[in-house]
């Protein structure tokens, strides 16, 4: 699973240097993003549909390979990383994520398997916290605690997916907008690319990985817009 503590990357280049390909994959798998050092190697991002949701949405599948046998899948689907092929010493490939074999096991069995976590990481006890001298009552999903955002969190949910080129590789920016309420949790929560990370409108005020903070919303360097009219 990975821990949302700001936008999120997928990324892919060339050939990793030397010593590094394992290394690379292995981050890949826990930060959700992989890279290497540029090798003028050809690099490509495809996308397939995957299946429905058993709500209706479409699920697409984005593969991201390069010409030395490297490649990452991950779904538009919480951004779960289904699949890292990455090849030994001797060229030969093998997945080394922990995933499952069809949408509707990630929809339906317990576990987080290489997905986008939140919005809050880890257990909130009770299922409760107060913010501001006002106690929220959240979604009790692991006993009677909230585990990683509730039921119905960020790695539940149909992510943004913008294919992106960058020097020497390609790489795809997630994005995806939690709305105030949102598994009783408050503040409007929008993710972003990295350089943005993920911002709140101004008019609430949401937990934050860590701990609670205020996160203001404040127009982007890019010249977006305001989250809402209140802001």
């Amino acid at each position: 699973m990975t821990g949302l503590t700001g936008g999120v990357r997928f990324g892919l280049q060339g050939k990793p240097a030397a010593g590094k390909r394992r290394a690379c994959a292995i981050a890949a798998a826990l930060a959700a993003s992989i890279t290497g050092a540029t090798a003028g190697a050809a690099a490509r991002l495809d996308r397939a549909p995957y299946g429905t949701t058993q709500g209706g949405q479409a699920v697409e599948i984005f593969t991201m390979t390069n010409d030395h046998g490297l490649r990452v899948c991950f779904l538009s689907l919480g951004g779960v990383i289904t699949q890292i092929d990455v090849p030994d010493r001797t060229g030969r490939l093998d997945d080394i994520v922990l995933g499952l074999n069809t949408l509707r096991e990630y929809e339906t069995l317990p576990g987080h398997f290489g997905a986008i976590t939140g919005r809050y990481a880890n257990r909130i006890g009770g299922a409760q916290f107060t913010l501001n001298g006002q106690t929220y009552h959240l979604i009790a999903n692991n006993g009677p605690n909230t585990l990683h955002g509730g039921p119905s969190a960020l790695d539940r949910q149909i992510w943004t997916v913008t294919p992106l080129t960058v020097p020497g590789g390609v790489a795809a920016t997630l994005s995806y907008v939690s709305p105030d309420g949102d598994q009783n949790f408050p503040g409007t929560l929008t993710t972003h690319d990295c350089s943005i990370g993920f911002r709140t409108c101004r008019c609430h005020r949401t937990p934050a990985p860590g701990g609670f903070r205020d996160r203001r919303h404040r127009p982007s360097r890019r010249g977006r817009s305001r989250c809402c009219a209140e802001c």
